[in-house]
């Protein structure tokens, strides 16, 4: 069963998730137009590129995750958030205090969907053993 905070924190990861799959298709397929940051995203080292495309694929499994297994989605979430950060730091070469307040806005909305889930399991165990 999902939470409304599951489905929140999915909305937001999904949002930041276009970014990498946005990258993805332009280095496959040359999709954005070349302006300077578009030509520093190309030229940034292969190490940046893999942590960007793969928090993009942790993003999609976090989306999936956080409305059918809450805690797993965090989990999910937090690797997203930190990849997503730190790969997108690499990659633009410059700080993006946005998506660092959305990635741990998507944390914090992840974690209260898991606990609400948890809490919910352990309040359906003791009425089991009454």
């Amino acid at each position: 069963m999902s939470s409304p905070w599951g489905k929140r924190a999915a909305f937001l990861v999904a949002f930041l998730t276009i970014g990498p799959i946005a990258v993805a298709l332009d280095l496959a397929i040359h999709i954005l137009p070349d302006y300077p940051a578009i030509q520093t995203m190309r030229s940034a080292s292969l190490a940046a590129k893999s942590l960007w495309l793969i928090s993009g694929l942790l993003g999609v499994a976090a989306v999936m995750l956080l409305c059918r297994r809450p805690v797993a989605g965090f989990v999910l979430t937090l690797m997203f958030s930190v990849g997503s950060v730190a790969g997108g730091n690499m990659l633009w070469q410059q700080p993006r205090p946005f998506t660092v307040v959305l990635a741990a806005l998507a944390c914090v909305l992840a974690g209260i969907g898991a606990w609400q889930a948890l809490s919910n399991v352990a309040s359906n165990q003791s009425d089991d053993t009454e």
